[in-house]
């Protein structure tokens, strides 16, 4: 009898005892993270080469042996410095000889001019020796012109390079003598691609590197672009002006540019995890009052490890940046809090 009661309860799940209801599954566990606000730029790498604003290469306009030179290699000079100057005799003495000739004339002129008003001299003659000076003076000015040729100044402040020629050559019209080139500031010339042409404007910022400079970076701005692209390369010649106080940059350097040809100062932006693909809609998940909220997002311009949000999303939203497999839209999710820093740790 016994037996069978056994049995009887072991049949209907106990003598009694209520059966054990179903756990309910925990809300899934996301880290989130609000949505910031920074400024975004929208930047274009390009190679380009560094240039001197001014430089050339300083040539004789005339010929003739080097008498002196008055300079260094290699060092600052500054406008109007003489540099150079040539055997010069012969074009001393002809402007001796004009200035001469010159003065002969002037006082001559000057001693007839008093005998007009009496009679003495005609108007003819005063017109002939007037045009006889006139004559002098001109000559007198091809003179000095002819001298001053035999002295070489600088044109304008800079650093002067490696001399062409030594005191005792013997120099021609266009000789070379010494490159002079003024180094701050710098200029950088590159071409921006055709696609860039509507962003393209004067005073757009430019950042450059140089591998000969890791971790500096020359800042500088547009100066100059071109009215037309090139017709193999579809670029703009564009040039942008660099600061170069310490010399840092000299001509001829390749240098990597970053022109900054768009700029926002108080865009939206997410961690890149946060952004979501559904096809080729993005979105992010929200946290609103404890609830995930899948909200649809137009993203803009991606940075290292962040992307601006160009609309569909607020500054200060807080959006799911970990734990995204688990959240649907509307399920009420669990937020991780963030740890705590240990005080015993130095950051």
């Amino acid at each position: 009898m016994r037996a069978a009661l056994v049995l009887m309860c072991v049949m209907l799940g106990g003598c009694g005892s209520p059966p054990v209801a179903k756990a309910a599954p925990l809300p899934p566990l996301v880290d989130t993270v609000p949505a910031g606000q920074e400024a975004v730029e929208r930047v274009v790498r390009l190679l380009g080469q560094a240039e001197a604003v001014d430089g050339l290469m300083l040539t004789s306009k005339t010929s003739g042996l080097v008498a002196a030179i008055e300079f260094a290699n290699g060092v600052e000079v500054a406008a109007g410095q003489v540099l150079l100057r040539l055997d010069s005799a012969r074009e001393t003495a002809s402007l001796r000889e004009a200035q001469g000739e010159r003065d002969k004339a002037t006082k001559e002129l000057d001693n007839r001019k008093p005998l007009l008003d009496k009679g003495l001299v005609s108007q003819d003659e005063i017109d002939r020796l007037a045009a006889e000076l006139a004559a002098k003076q001109g000559a007198f000015e091809l003179a000095q012109a002819n001298l001053a040729d035999r002295t070489m100044v600088a044109p304008f402040a800079g650093t002067i390079g490696i001399r062409r020629v030594g005191v005792g050559s013997q120099v021609a019209p266009g000789t070379p003598i010494a490159p002079l080139v003024r180094l701050d500031p710098m200029q950088v010339a590159f071409g921006v691609p055709e696609v860039h042409i509507a962003l393209l404007k004067s005073g757009l910022a430019v950042r450059a590197t140089s591998p000969a400079w890791p971790g500096r970076v020359f800042n500088g701005s547009v100066v100059a672009i071109d009215p037309g692209a090139d017709v193999r390369s579809r670029a703009v010649a564009t040039v942008a002006v660099l600061p170069n106080p310490d010399r840092a940059l000299r001509p001829g350097m390749a240098l990597t540019v970053e022109l900054v040809v768009e700029r926002r100062e108080r865009a939206v932006t997410v961690p890149e995890a946060a952004l979501v693909m559904q096809g080729s809609k993005p979105f992010v998940w929200c946290i609103v009052e404890g609830k995930a909220v899948r909200t649809m997002v137009v993203p803009g311009v991606r940075m290292s490890g962040s992307v601006e949000i160009a609309s569909g999303l607020e500054a200060g939203a807080q959006v799911v940046v970990q734990g995204l497999q688990a959240v649907r839209d509307g399920v009420v999710v669990q937020v991780r809090a963030p740890a705590k820093p240990d005080p015993s740790k130095k950051p």
